[in-house]
């Protein structure tokens, strides 16, 4: 596993008693200041009998202990297939998506342009190196924007993310509409949890399996994930996001959303390294979930 050092010391700041299983109720290169500006389903049951998601104790102290600790911190956890409400820990802010929503946004291009290579090209950049004028070009690609927010919320709706809308007008000057889409973790982890079992998945995950030099940060520097960030200014503060996909207990797999509000990206990124820290030290206790056959 990569980034021993800081899983060691990590688990011993978080090391907590406690055994079985609870419920919890609950890009290009980074740019310091933003990676967002752009210029001018059927799955199988969650692993718990009750139909709600469980994590073990030891796990959920240690979570509960970064947030304790960051209290800007919020993390959601659903796994795949999964069809319970996520385990989330921290203050579930409905926060801007940033490049996030490059990937439903991918999905929406590939199933409106499955045979377009350009598209493809596209796709490829926009999650890899999270590139801008790629993305808008996606955007732009499935119409107007009353269209392109339509078919982004389809998959959205499809992979599980029943509330989130698709932002089609420019609210910050020099943004794109859609990364100020307003996606809380717990959503954002129910769709890839979702996202993962459709068909076409591979158009997605494989690139996010292929991150760049400076985006591999936080779950995107744990073995066997993958994942995608994002991060910009807000009136309310830096916010940086992430979500994932990482092996889980027994074999399955676990989609994670993570997202804090920061000083600057160098100290939101060794938070999320923090973070991965903790689920890669404790993924025994964490819930994992496979698609239907």
């Amino acid at each position: 596993m990569r980034r021993r050092l800081l899983v060691a010391v990590t688990a011993a700041c978080v090391a907590l008693s406690g055994c079985g299983a609870v419920r919890v109720s609950v890009e290009r290169a980074p740019s310091p200041t933003t990676d967002e500006g752009v210029p001018a389903p059927s799955c199988s049951p969650s692993p718990s009998s009750s139909g709600r998601v469980v994590v073990g104790a030891e796990a959920r102290r240690a979570l509960e202990r970064v947030v304790e600790d960051h209290p800007e911190v919020a993390i959601s956890l659903a796994p795949v297939g999964g069809d319970g409400t996520p385990v989330t820990v921290g203050a579930d802010e409905t926060l801007p998506a940033w490049s996030t929503i490059k990937v439903p946004l991918a999905l929406a291009a590939h199933r409106a342009h499955p045979k377009d290579a350009a598209a493809r090209a596209d796709i490829e950049a926009a999650i890899t190196v999270s590139d801008n004028e790629a993305a808008a070009r996606l955007w732009t690609g499935l119409g107007e924007p009353a269209q392109a927010r339509r078919a982004v919320e389809r998959v959205l709706r499809e992979a599980g993310d029943r509330t989130t809308r698709v932002q089609d007008r420019q609210v910050v000057a020099g943004y794109s509409p859609f990364g100020q889409t307003r996606w809380r973790v717990e959503d954002q982890a129910l769709f890839l949890a979702g996202a993962a079992c459709a068909p076409d998945a591979a158009v997605v995950t494989d690139p996010m399996g292929r991150l760049v030099g400076g985006h591999t940060w936080g779950l995107a520097g744990l073995d066997g994930a993958v994942a995608k960030g994002g991060w910009g200014p807000t009136a309310d503060g830096y916010v940086l996001r992430q979500m994932g996909l990482l092996p889980g207990a027994k074999g399955g797999r676990l989609a994670v959303a993570v997202q804090l509000r920061t000083s600057d990206h160098a100290t939101g990124t060794a938070l999320m390294d923090e973070v991965a820290a903790v689920l890669a030290e404790h993924v025994a206790d964490l819930p994992g979930g496979r698609c239907p056959p």
